[in-house]
C-alpha cells in the first residue's frame, strides 16, 4: 500500500508540474524587446547569423493593403528558415515588437515564431531600437497580475512584507522595478475599476523565469 501511495503521489505531482510549465509563459531570457517604427515603405531584413556581409534570409515588408485601406506587411525568404509570426502587433496602432534574447553589438536576436522559439537576427538603427522591460510596462495602458492571490501587493519588495489591500480588479500603473519586483500604482481609467490610490509592489515573473503579469499596451 506505500509503495502504491507513492506511485500515485508521484503521478499526481507530475501532473500538476505539467500543467504548471503549460501555463508558465517562460521569459528569463528574454532581455526585453526589439520594437519596429514603420510607415508603408518600410523594409527589414533578418539574418541566419549577426553579419550584415551575408545575404538576408526572411526580408518583412510593409505597404498598404488597397483591399483594407490599411497598413499589412508581408514575409519574403528561404523556405528553411522560420518565417516572422509575431504576436505583439497591431498595425493600425503601430505596433510591431519582438522578444529579444540576446545583444551583440548593435545585433538584437529576435524570436520570429514564439510558438516555437525559432530566432533570427536583425541589425539596430533607425526602424529597429531595443527598449527594456521597464519602459515596455510603463508605456503600456495598464498591467494587472495574472493570480491576485499567489501575488499578493506589498508595501515593499519583499515576499514577508506587509500587504496592500486592493478593491477591485487590477489597473496599475508602472512606476519602477527592482529586480523580480515592480512598483505600480492603481489607476481608475479602466473600464469598471473604482478610483483608488492603492500603490506598491508585485512580482512580474518568479524564480522559474515564468511571466506573473499581464501586460496591455492598449484599452
Amino acid at each position: 500500500m506505500i509503495q502504491l501511495a507513492t506511485i500515485l503521489t508521484l503521478v499526481l505531482f507530475t501532473q500538476i508540474t505539467a500543467a504548471t510549465d503549460r501555463e508558465c509563459e517562460k521569459v528569463t531570457d528574454v532581455l526585453g524587446f526589439a520594437v519596429v517604427s514603420f510607415d508603408s515603405t518600410t523594409v527589414l531584413p533578418f539574418f541566419a547569423e549577426s553579419v550584415s556581409s551575408k545575404l538576408p534570409v526572411q526580408v518583412l515588408r510593409f505597404y498598404n493593403d488597397p483591399a483594407t485601406d490599411s497598413l499589412s506587411f508581408q514575409v519574403t525568404g528561404k523556405e528553411s528558415y522560420p518565417l516572422l509570426r509575431p504576436e505583439a502587433h497591431k498595425l493600425d496602432y503601430f505596433l510591431f515588437e519582438l522578444p529579444v534574447k540576446r545583444k551583440r553589438n548593435a545585433w538584437l536576436e529576435v524570436v520570429v515564431d514564439e510558438r516555437t522559439g525559432k530566432t533570427l537576427w536583425v541589425r539596430e538603427g533607425k526602424a529597429v531600437r531595443f527598449v527594456d522591460w521597464l519602459p515596455e510596462m510603463q508605456k503600456a495602458f495598464a498591467v494587472e497580475r495574472k493570480s491576485s492571490e499567489d501575488n499578493p501587493l506589498r508595501i515593499k519588495p519583499y515576499r514577508n512584507a506587509r500587504e496592500v489591500k486592493l478593491k477591485g480588479r487590477d489597473c496599475f500603473k508602472v512606476a519602477g522595478m527592482r529586480g523580480d519586483w515592480i512598483r505600480v500604482v492603481q489607476q481608475d481609467h479602466c473600464a469598471g475599476v473604482a478610483s483608488s490610490s492603492a500603490k506598491g509592489w508585485v512580482r512580474w515573473r518568479n524564480d522559474r523565469g515564468c511571466l506573473l503579469v499581464n501586460v496591455y499596451p492598449f484599452a
